[in-house]
């Protein structure tokens, strides 16, 4: 499937969405996801930073996101 405008929640804000191709993911075991995956989208490095400020991850992009859950 193919969309033209995909979009996720961002973790330092609950309820807001931001587009998926431009937010800054992590990685943490810190992070309990219903699928495992354990993964956070934030819409700006400076909260992005933040989080693994105090929780140790792997920061990622859409395209590996995407290919690792694929």
């Amino acid at each position: 499937m193919d969309y033209s405008y995909q979009l996720v929640v961002d973790y330092a804000h609950p309820g807001k969405l931001i587009n998926a191709a431009e937010a800054l993911y992590i990685q943490s075991p810190a992070l309990k996801s219903p699928m495992k995956g354990n993964v956070a989208a934030f819409n700006t490095k400076k909260e992005r930073d933040n989080f693994t400020k105090y929780n140790h991850g792997k920061p990622m992009s859409w395209s590996e996101i995407v290919t690792e859950f694929k």
